[in-house]
């Protein structure tokens, strides 16, 4: 799964974004790959998912509002988004990949805060 981060005109408008299922090999070269430390559990920041509200951390909401476009939707994977981390069989394949995902990303960003 990979998150497509509509286009924003401003830093602080709401982060709203979209889930799409790839393979890795469709996808490869077509996202970034963010790397980012969850930092203290401060999950108050919300992301408009498939319509949902989705609570994520500090560091990532930072970090995506950053890797956005004023123009055009960005393709992002990011661990906390793009793993269920309620489906522990999903989670463990997915760390399992996680090697293979930094690969075939575009672009790799690692966040900081």
């Amino acid at each position: 799964r990979l998150l497509q981060l509509a286009p924003a005109a401003s830093y602080h408008d709401l982060l709203v974004g979209d889930m799409v299922e790839m393979d890795l090999e469709q996808a490869r070269g077509t996202f970034t790959a963010l790397s980012y430390t969850w930092g203290l559990p401060d999950w108050s920041h919300n992301l408009l998912l498939e319509g949902y509200q989705f609570v994520i951390g500090a560091n990532l909401d930072a970090a995506l509002r950053r890797l956005r476009s004023e123009t055009s939707t960005t393709t992002v994977w990011a661990d906390a988004v793009c793993i269920n981390q309620r489906d522990m069989e999903e989670k463990l394949h997915q760390i399992r990949s996680m090697a293979n995902i930094y690969s075939d990303a575009g672009t790799v960003l690692l966040w900081l805060g």
